[in-house]
């Protein structure tokens, strides 16, 4: 198949492109012949909005400009037994012209292509928008190999061919009728073909559904005082997330109890994830800021699931600024009120001092004492308490020092919480094109401590405690998911 030219004329896109595919074509078709001159295809390329449901419906959400945005596309024919016949490409010059959708349908537009010096014409075909793959580029795949392509597909937008069941036919290529084929541009754009795409990407969010929060649920005494604890939530973060895609939705094999698949819409509500080989994870330090929070990641419907992870800063009520919150054998204490703790068991042990009034003994301990990493075999949050150098050499001291029990540090306060990001039917996972927004209801407890923010975070919470995040996920144009989480 030949480009010997291309025409625009109107394109059909959602605006955030929720999973609408084409179906393979069927083994028992038969062959078109037509004649060893040019015909032309019109291509009208429909882009759902996102989608979005987990625990409560959502519904579609229009994309942003640069969510919708196409700046390449490429076509990829396939004969009626799935095997390659031709890929042409388009500009994004070319892909200029939109008009708005209606429904779930953010914009339209349509590309007309002249093929020629073709025995037998192409039966299905599948549109890659965003890929930056050209003729040359993307090789000779058959439809097999297309569907099992796998890569980091997290930049630009990256669009497909949605895919759904239509009956048991996986509709992943959108197929061609004789009517698709015109000798001119004006009656292909009467007889187009009409293929629908989606964003490779999901998209998340959150925010707090109060303008602050307080620790409820838990009575708390800082160095034997009553206090309220006041956590900030300072910044979002998507981890576990999958390096790698699917170029196209892989829904083979998929067997649930609620309905993931929507022929009616062309479009499906989960997907199989391409297996990496390892999930991506983030430093405390590298956490977003709350502010017009959003973030995209990669289809991760794996039973390790994608989390959203929530920084938050714990202060007293009242307190300017925040320090250090230390745990120790199920009580809390600032640096001081722990150092002093471990002084006091050091009352009965006494070293010689040298004053100005002569020579004595004291057993003030606390100028030797510090606070330091528990060690590699420890818990990231683990510390304890420690001998400085120099401190006089006392035998027991030693001992009773480090007899003492770790304990768990909140360093200035830094909490995280996470929760596994839900997708539609609540199950744990993200799919492409959808829209996850999770709305943070209420803080129940302490959250995991970060002792060091430079350290990577692998999420986890403290064996004796539980921390939850309790979150509503809608699905929206992009298909929506609304998810409240409660953090604890």
């Amino acid at each position: 198949m030949k480009t010997r030219g291309l025409f625009l004329s109107a394109l059909m896109m959602g605006a955030v492109l929720a999973g609408c595919s084409n179906e393979e074509v069927p083994q028992n078709v038969e062959p078109r012949d037509v004649q060893k001159s040019e015909s032309y295809v019109a291509v009208n390329i429909v882009a759902p909005s996102a989608a979005s449901r987990a625990t409560t419906d959502g519904g579609f959400v229009a994309g942003t400009e640069a969510e919708n945005t196409v700046n390449n596309a490429l076509f990829v024919f396939f004969n009626e037994n799935g095997g390659f016949v031709e890929a042409v490409a388009a500009s994004g010059e070319d892909l200029k012209e939109w008009t708005a959708g209606e429904g779930t349908v953010d914009q339209i537009s349509n590309v007309v292509l002249v093929l020629e010096d073709k025995k037998t014409a192409p039966a299905s075909v599948v549109a890659l928008l965003n890929t930056g793959y050209t003729e040359t580029s993307i090789g000779t795949p058959n439809l097999t190999d297309l569907k099992n392509m796998v890569g980091n597909y997290s930049e630009g937008f990256v669009m497909s061919n949605s895919a759904y069941l239509d009956g048991t036919v996986d509709m992943t290529a959108t197929p061609l009728s004789d009517a698709n084929f015109q000798k001119t541009a004006a009656d292909a754009i009467e007889n187009p073909v009409t293929i629908t795409v989606e964003r490779v990407v999901a998209k998340v969010s959150a925010l707090q559904n109060a303008e602050s929060f307080t620790v409820t649920g838990k009575d708390v005494k800082l160095d034997g005082a009553d206090v309220t604890l006041v956590p900030e939530i300072t910044g979002y973060k998507v981890v576990a997330t999958n390096p790698v895609s699917y170029l196209v939705k892989n829904i083979e094999d998929i067997n649930l109890d609620w309905t993931w698949n929507d022929a009616a819409s062309l479009r499906s509500y989960w997907a199989n994830s391409a297996a990496p080989e390892a999930y991506t994870y983030y430093k405390y330090s590298e956490i977003l800021p709350v502010e017009n929070y959003a973030e995209y990641c990669q289809e991760n419907t794996s039973d390790d699931p994608t989390l959203l992870l929530v920084s938050a800063t714990i202060k007293p009520e009242g307190a300017e600024t925040a320090q250090n919150i230390l745990k120790y054998k199920g009580l809390y204490y600032t640096t001081k009120g722990l150092l002093t703790k471990a002084n006091e068991m050091l009352a009965d042990y006494t070293y010689p001092v040298t004053t100005d009034e002569g020579s004595g003994t004291s057993n003030d301990w606390a100028p030797y004492l510090t606070i330091v990493d528990a060690g590699e075999d420890a818990e990231p949050w683990e510390v304890k308490v420690a001998l400085t150098e120099g401190a006089p050499e006392v035998a027991g001291v030693a001992d009773v020092i480090n007899g003492m029990d770790t304990a768990a540090q909140w360093t200035e306060g830094k909490a995280y919480f996470y929760v596994a990001i839900e997708g539609l039917g609540g199950e744990a996972g993200v799919v492409r094109n959808h829209y996850h927004l999770l709305t943070i209801d209420a803080i129940s407890g302490m959250g995991t401590p970060v002792y060091n923010p430079e350290e990577i975070i692998i999420p986890k919470t403290m064996p004796e405690e539980e921390y939850f995040v309790a979150a509503k996920v809608q699905i929206l144009k992009w298909k929506q998911v609304n998810q409240s989480v409660t953090l604890q």
